[in-house]
């Protein structure tokens, strides 16, 4: 084979595997993580609901307040009464949503499909199953009204 050749074929293969990294659960994150970053939003509120294998109070349908990146108030949506204080370090940030996200790529679950908000990029639906074999290790984590 000729040199040229076999930098031809070189150079097509690395163009394929750039292209893979522009597509797929890595890129879309990249891109909604992006849209919600550029709105730079120091304080802000959302309904968030995960369904999984846990206790009920884990849930349950909450309004949640962040400032600064801490969630720092929240309540049931069915009644409005509030979320005890030592429980809100149990909800995640817009930002916590991205990281497991991103931690459910990296640990390649076997199934993750992620809905994301298209004006401003925040996930509105996570749908986790880390093992497809397993019982009771999915989860599905659904956030909007922000």
């Amino acid at each position: 084979m000729t040199s040229s050749f076999v930098r031809a074929v070189l150079v097509s293969l690395l163009a394929l595997t750039a292209c893979s990294d522009l597509t797929g659960p890595k890129a879309e994150l990249t891109d909604a993580r992006e849209r919600w970053e550029s709105r730079r939003l120091s304080q802000y509120e959302y309904d968030y609901q995960q369904s999984c294998f846990c206790h009920y109070e884990s849930v349950r349908a909450v309004r949640l307040r962040v400032q600064a990146g801490t969630v720092t108030a929240a309540w049931y949506l069915e009644d409005g009464s509030p979320v005890p204080a030592a429980k809100l370090k149990f909800f995640p940030t817009v930002d916590q949503l991205f990281e497991t996200i991103e931690s459910a790529i990296d640990k390649e679950a076997d199934r993750l499909e992620v809905d994301y908000d298209r004006a401003n990029g925040y996930p509105t639906r996570i749908d986790i199953d880390y093992i497809d074999q397993a019982a009771d290790d999915e989860i599905l984590i659904r956030a909007w009204n922000l």
